[in-house]
């Protein structure tokens, strides 16, 4: 699971030119965004404590620094109506928006979730564009997926080419 969400995370930044520290960054932001939830029973996991409780076991590390605020900030929404904090638009810090949007997509497209076609997703993520997702990752990875590579292969070729 952490391993589809975070190639397509990784499709996101690289597709936005992300340089490769700030690659790396994503990577772990992606690879770690829920570990808030270790520890807490099936029942508490929705926990929006989760992005707090995650940042706060990863903030002490000189490596992961960066990451903290994509792992924190990855339940925020672009209306402002997420979580932990209620930031909105461009006060989301980046690898946030783009954790969510793999996230979203990996929970829509995969049997994690709903499982539903490739076209429903895109339209699922166009529908929440603007309001939970960043508009513009949104058009950036639809067109990524529109490229023609199926999600197995796009999670093969990132993970291959990690940039550390």
């Amino acid at each position: 699971i952490a391993n589809r969400g975070t190639a397509y995370a990784m499709a996101i930044g690289r597709a936005l030119g992300l340089k490769r520290k700030q690659l790396a960054d994503l990577y772990f932001a992606a690879m770690l965004h829920d570990v808030g939830k270790l520890g807490l029973a099936a029942s508490e996991r929705e926990d929006e404590s989760h992005p707090l409780r995650g940042a706060n076991l990863v903030a002490s590390s000189a490596l992961l620094g960066e990451a903290c605020d994509g792992i924190r900030s990855h339940h925020e929404r672009w209306d402002g109506q997420g979580y932990p904090i209620g930031l909105r638009k461009e006060e989301i810090p980046l690898l946030g928006r783009i954790v969510a949007v793999a996230d979203q997509f990996d929970l829509l497209s995969s049997e994690r979730g709903r499982a539903l076609s490739l076209r429903e997703v895109e339209k699922e993520l166009e529908r929440r564009s603007g309001k939970e997702l960043d508009p513009e990752l949104v058009r950036l990875f639809v067109n990524v997926l529109r490229q023609g590579r199926s999600t197995q292969e796009l999670t093969r070729l990132e993970l291959q080419e990690l940039p550390f």
